[in-house]
């Protein structure tokens, strides 16, 4: 067996060795790779730390085969590129070179597609638009990951993003390569997108002109030209393209540099590339510019004295053209084949609308408009929910409903959000390798051409077939990103329709596409969106207020389309009754302010339909024990193991175990004094390891005490010796390992069960008061909550390992800085309910792992993985509670003056 893996590994090496060039092209080092190399321990901190100080891609391939081959880590790096979505580096390198069938287009990209990129990457860098949505349709369709997204958007200009995400691409496999160009026909680039397939290249045709303002007049022409060909698929004059597309062929962008006008055109074909240079030289391309600016132009004329390809640019497209001619293309010609099959399957087409369909959507929505505007700007169009008393005792006829009908009425209260906002391609595939989509419905399904029709039918027959179908389609919607509508399709309530119309100025389109793409990131789950502290609490007030932002985009006929979610009943009414009192706007304009830092003036605002019966999944509910038991001491920390319940107690430095009965009461087992331990506080414990950890506030250590058979008690040893001063929460983490929560400064440590430490996390500096802390076991976030003072009295949140927010749902009623006072007022009546939720402190997970319930002085709170508050169990007169921990169909909680009862929970 030895043997065995001693071979595997020198082959590995060896072919490694025979690829060591190569590989330092292809790989990909940036991003997901190094992280996972460091986790393994293929990589140390300082080995990281050395090749990520290389300034060049090739550079960092470099530095890291070095440190590989010296290391002997070459399974390690086969690993990391698996987990990394490098597949085509690990095909390659198993193949030694040699393509099998097997790797279809998992296989980096063949000398063509690196010689298009190459000869057009100038050109691309600045006609590549990365900022309509591009780099979204990228991401949905997982062709770039959540790092590259946010390294590409991080770049300040188009040019910039454009540099670095062509940087990226060029070490794409051959599948991600084809797909790119479905995402550029998606996003309206196809000009591109056949260069990337059909090759080619781009040529800039140099254009001078002479006005009285020239440099303005440029400036027009380059932004009307940009306009009219981003759209010329969608709604243009065709008498106004004919003539310049019929003989300049297609083209791609326009813009303006030095003294001159730059067109880039797209050159398929040696004769296409011929017939642009010849109608260049004779003059011809002159007179076509010439008419065609004067038809751009509104306010001038523009005389174009000279037009010219560069001599250095000519060259290189011959040489290009020579080059296509003489190479072998069957290897070519095989991809072209696979490239076909994956554009069956993937169907990345259906994220666009035909141009017909496109206008008849128009033309209703502008109808139904006309119809509004005779009424007051800030009407309801229809309708009004039915209320219930209070926002959770909304189950009285829902109760005697099926699973079945409940699903029925969801879909049908949020029949136009799926249909608009859930995106058909990706699922598809997903839904009929599970057997929910028959063949024939798939095939029906993709032979629609509207994408909103796809998506109605996707539902309907989902919701036709059955209950687990229904949530195995919510599941494939999380696995496509697709968590905003997923987390209506499961939960229920309404996600209402807004249209906010703003006052007309100059690039009101072009701000609010810019707009609608930040506000699309927000309501992405899924993103690692960075939120101004005014924004994380602006989206606090609308969840406490039970409203959330899940969808958005542009309206064909002017403003911008928002879908928000109310997942209460009460949470409709409050809309309804802001709209009507007209201070629905100051809730928007403060949203556009703080995602946009643009200021815009709101004309009108629609509120859709929210004639509903309302329905929303059935929640769970808990019922305590009308007696608790009196420990008659003060509870300091508790845990659950072997279905008992241990409680340690500071007054006499005791630590007890209790059984739960059938009648809701506990049953006092055992009680040991703890020696040695002086001031117990909080206390963990470790199904693996079989004991509880105990932390000690008066000489600031960690106690480890053993639990045997039948729940026997050992004696307590010192676990970890360090001094660790301001220890305010204690739990064991989802591989066993002790999460330390410590204050002043706020820090949380893991240690591995034998005490070394393996995480050290500075937390943000927001983060004042932390009070518990609990790893999600999906996915390794902490959840995290804290306490605090006015204007920010303390939360809870949800971080990643690297400490960066993922979720927060922030406290208090202190006004927002950036608001004006009458945005304020309206946010504060919009979470007015909820405001006694002042401190959520010690919190559990229930045994699922999607749920939390939350100490508060209010109740228990119980908040899903996002952090958005499901309901409020009332603890019925029990006071302050202090401590909670759930078990199966079991809740515990520690409360009372003294922190000295205990009581138990059953679901109702």
């Amino acid at each position: 067996m030895a043997s065995n893996v001693t071979e595997g590994d020198m082959a590995v090496e060896t072919k490694m060795a025979a690829q060591r060039k190569k590989l330092q092209e292809i790989l990909e080092p940036n991003f997901e790779l190094l992280p996972k190399l460091v986790s393994s321990g293929a990589l140390t901190h300082d080995e990281n730390e050395d090749v990520e100080s290389e300034r060049t891609t090739s550079r960092k391939s470099n530095a890291l085969l070095d440190i590989i081959f010296k290391n002997g880590k070459q399974e390690e790096l086969m690993t990391a590129l698996r987990d990394s979505d490098q597949i085509h580096v690990v095909n390659w390198i198993e193949g030694n070179g040699v393509y099998k069938d097997e790797f279809g287009l998992d296989w980096p990209q063949t000398e063509r597609e690196v010689e298009i990129l190459r000869r057009n990457f100038e050109p691309l860098t600045t006609s590549l638009d990365t900022v309509h949505g591009f780099l979204d349709i990228l991401f949905s369709n997982f062709i770039i990951s959540k790092l590259q997204l946010d390294f590409v958007n991080s770049k300040k200009t188009s040019f910039d993003r454009a540099k670095a995400f062509l940087d990226i691409m060029r070490r794409f496999s051959i599948k991600k390569y084809f797909q790119t160009a479905e995402c550029l026909k998606v996003s309206n680039q196809n000009d591109i997108a056949e260069i990337l397939i059909k090759g080619g290249v781009l040529m800039a045709v140099h254009s001078t002109q002479q006005a009285q303002n020239t440099e303005e007049v440029d400036v027009e022409i380059v932004q009307e030209m940009t306009r009219l060909l981003r759209e010329r698929n969608a709604s243009l004059d065709p008498a106004h393209l004919s003539r310049l597309f019929a003989r300049l062929l297609l083209r791609v962008a326009a813009v303006r540099q030095g003294e001159s006008i730059i067109l880039y055109i797209c050159c398929y074909e040696r004769k296409e590339f011929e017939h642009l240079c010849t109608i260049v030289d004779n003059d011809e391309m002159k007179k076509i510019l010439d008419w065609f600016f004067s038809v751009l132009l509104r306010n001038g004329q523009a005389q174009v004295l000279l037009v010219e390809i560069a001599k250095d640019d000519a060259e290189n497209a011959r040489r290009w053209f020579e080059w296509e001619e003489l190479r072998d293309k069957t290897f070519d010609e095989h991809f072209q084949k696979l490239h076909s099959q994956l554009r069956l399957e993937t169907e990345l087409m259906d994220l666009t609308v035909t141009k017909e369909e496109e206008t008849k959507s128009r033309t209703i929505e502008v109808c139904s408009e006309m119809e509004i505007e005779q009424s007051s700007g800030h009407e309801i169009c229809s309708g009004s929910v039915k209320k219930c008393e209070a926002e959770f005792e909304e189950r009285g006829s829902q109760a005697r409903m099926t699973d079945k009908e409940i699903v029925a009425a969801i879909v049908r209260n949020n029949s136009d959000f799926l249909r608009e906002c859930i995106r058909p391609a990706s699922i598809i595939p997903k839904l009929s390798s599970l057997g929910i989509l028959s063949d024939d419905s798939r095939r029906y399904i993709r032979s629609m051409k509207n994408k909103n029709d796809k998506s109605a039918e996707l539902v309907n027959v989902v919701r036709a077939s059955s209950v687990e179908n229904y949530y195995k389609f919510i599941r494939c919607l999380r696995e496509t990103g697709q968590n905003a509508v997923a987390n209506v399709a499961e939960k229920g309530g309404v996600a209402v329709k807004v249209k906010i119309v703003h006052n007309p100025i100059s690039n009101i389109a072009e701000i609010e596409r810019q707009l609608v793409m930040q506000l699309a990131l927000l309501c992405d789950r899924g993103q690692d969106y960075s939120k101004t502290e005014e924004l994380w609490r602006f989206l606090s007030r609308l969840k406490m207020g039970g409203m959330e932002v899940v969808g958005v985009r542009e309206d064909t006929a002017g403003g911008v389309l928002v879908w928000l979610w109310c997942r209460s009943s009460k949470a409709v009414a409050k809309l309804e009754t802001l709209s009507r009192e007209e201070k629905l706007g100051d809730v928007f304009r403060a949203l556009f302010r703080l995602v946009s830092e643009v200021d815009l003036k709101i004309e009108s605002i629609y509120l859709d339909s929210t004639d509903v019966d309302f329905v929303s999944h059935r929640l769970c509910k808990w019922s305590f024990q009308p007696s608790p038991t009196n420990v008659g001491r003060k509870i300091t920390g508790m845990a659950m193991l072997d279905e008992r319940i241990f409680i340690v107690c500071q007054d006499d430095n005791t630590l007890m175990s209790f059984s739960c009965n059938d009648d809701r009461t506990c049953t006092k087992d055992k009680e040991e004094p703890l020696k040695d331990i002086k001031a117990p506080m909080h206390m963990a414990a470790s199904v693996e390891t079989r004991c509880l950890y105990i932390a000690d506030g008066s000489n600031n250590i960690v106690w480890k005490v053993g639990i045997g058979p039948q729940g026997k008690i050992d004696d307590p040893e010192i676990w970890l010796d360090r001094s660790i001063h301001q220890i305010s929460s204690l739990s064991v983490g989802r591989k066993d390992d002790v999460l330390v929560l410590r204050q002043k400064p706020s820090v949380l440590e893991g240690y591995h069960v034998d005490a070394k430490l393996d995480v050290t996390l500075e937390l943000p500096e927001q983060i004042v008061d932390p009070l518990h802390v609990v790893e999600a076991s999906s996915s390794g976030d902490f959840i995290i909550s804290y306490g605090g003072a006015e204007p920010n009295p303390g939360g809870i949140c949800r971080i990643t390992r690297e400490g960066r927010w993922v979720f927060r749902l922030d406290l208090g009623s202190g006004p927002i800085g950036t608001l004006s006072p009458e945005e304020n007022s309206v946010l504060l009546s919009v979470s007015e309910d909820l405001e006694f939720l002042k401190v959520l402190g010690n919190f559990t997970f229930d045994d699922d792992g999607d749920l939390l319930y939350v100490c508060s002085e209010g109740g228990i709170v119980v908040l899903d993985s996002e952090l958005s508050i499901e309901n409020v169990n009332s603890t019925r007169g029990l006071e302050k509670p202090h401590r909670i921990q759930c078990a199966t169909d079991v809740l515990l909680l520690i409360h009372g003056a003294g922190q000295n009862l205990l009581s138990v929970a059953i679901k109702e």
